[in-house]
């Protein structure tokens, strides 16, 4: 990828996005996506999300199971972007947005 992301490095970053998972307060907890991930990619969305933390595009929030949360929003937003998705770093969301009928 052109970011040096993994297409699932993507669908992690995604997934907190959709969730507005921004400060440490909204953390999500990456254990109850694993399995349908494991099956998709073949790694643990953990894993994955270690890697982010390391690249500054998530922090960790240590609980029993540690939760994680978006870091960088402009990263991220750039990220997500770059690659085909629709991010913004305003208050509308893309899945919350409804058309009128005419």
């Amino acid at each position: 990828m052109v970011c040096g992301l993994s297409e699932a490095e993507l669908e992690i970053l995604s997934i907190l996005y959709t969730d507005r998972c921004l400060a440490c307060n909204r953390s999500f907890n990456l254990r109850k996506i694993s399995k349908k991930f494991r099956a998709k990619h073949g790694c643990d969305p953990n894993d994955v999300a270690k890697g982010h933390e390391s690249k500054k595009y998530l922090g960790a929030v240590p609980k029993r199971d540690i939760k994680y949360f978006i870091s960088d929003i402009s990263r991220t937003c750039y990220a997500i972007n770059y690659h085909g998705g629709n991010a913004t770093e305003g208050r509308i969301l893309p899945r919350r947005f409804f058309k009128l009928e005419s």
